[in-house]
C-alpha cells in the first residue's frame, strides 16, 4: 500500500515538472500580445517652510523656557530645489485625468482603478479605405489600458486588441493572430493584414498620448461652491 502511494506521488510530481515548461511558454507568448513599457517620473521637489528659531522665556525660579512661535502667514516657502521619484497619488491622478479626459481621434470608456492600478478601453473606428473592400469589415478595433503605478514609476500595458465588425460573420478578433477569428475565407488574408497593421499603429498612437499625458501635473479644480 506504501509503495503503491509513493509511486502515485512521483508520477503526481512527475507531471507537475513537465507542464512547467508549458505555463513559462504560455506566459511569454502573451508577452509578445501586448504593447508594454515602463516609464520613470520624476517630480519637483515640494518647497518646505523653514521652521522659526526657538525663543527663550524666563520662567518659575529663573529657569527659561523654550517654545516655538507660529510661523507667520506672510512666511514663503522656500523652495529646495531638484527633484523627487513621483509620488503614486500624483501618477494616480494624471493617469486618471488621461483617462477621463475626452481625445478627437479615439473613445475611451469604463475607466476603473484598483489600488494603484487604472484600467480602461480604447476604440477606434475601423473603415476600410478602398471602394469595394473584399469583405464587410467596417466596424471597430478595441483594446485594453492598464496603468500600474509605483513610487517613481508606472508601467502602461495595452492587449486585447480585437477588430470586431458590423457584420459580426467577418470579425477578425486578435490582432496578434495570424488566421482571423472568421477564418481566411471570409476575411482574406490580404484584408486582414490591412487591419492588424491599422489597429497597431493605432495602438502605438494610444501609447505616445498616454505617455505623454503622464509627463504633465494635473491642476487641482477649485471649489467655487
Amino acid at each position: 500500500m506504501i509503495k503503491k502511494r509513493k509511486s502515485v506521488f512521483i508520477l503526481a510530481a512527475f507531471l507537475l515538472v513537465a507542464a512547467l515548461p508549458a505555463f513559462s511558454q504560455e506566459e511569454e507568448e502573451d508577452e509578445k500580445k501586448m504593447i508594454r513599457e515602463v516609464i520613470d517620473v520624476q517630480v519637483d521637489r515640494p518647497p518646505v517652510v523653514a521652521a522659526p528659531a526657538p525663543v527663550e522665556t524666563p520662567g518659575k525660579k529663573g529657569k527659561k523656557k523654550k517654545h516655538h512661535d507660529p510661523p507667520p502667514e506672510e512666511t514663503a516657502p522656500v523652495d529646495s530645489g531638484g527633484t523627487i521619484p513621483a509620488p503614486i497619488a500624483e501618477l494616480m491622478k494624471r493617469g486618471n485625468a488621461w483617462m477621463t479626459k475626452k481625445n478627437k481621434d479615439f473613445l475611451k470608456v469604463d475607466p476603473t482603478s484598483s489600488g494603484n492600478v487604472l484600467e480602461c478601453l480604447v476604440s477606434f473606428v475601423y473603415k476600410p479605405k478602398e471602394l469595394n473592400p473584399a469583405a464587410p469589415v467596417e466596424g471597430k478595433v478595441t483594446m485594453k489600458v492598464i496603468v500600474d503605478c509605483k513610487e517613481g514609476k508606472y508601467r502602461y500595458t495595452i492587449k486585447d486588441i480585437v477588430h470586431t465588425a458590423t457584420a459580426a460573420d467577418f470579425s477578425g478578433g486578435d490582432v496578434f493572430e495570424t488566421i482571423p477569428k472568421c477564418g481566411s475565407m471570409s476575411l482574406p488574408e490580404p484584408s486582414w493584414k490591412k487591419i492588424k497593421s491599422f489597429a497597431l499603429a493605432k495602438a502605438n498612437i494610444v501609447a505616445g498620448n498616454l505617455k505623454e499625458s503622464m509627463k504633465q501635473k494635473v491642476k487641482d479644480k477649485k471649489d467655487d461652491w
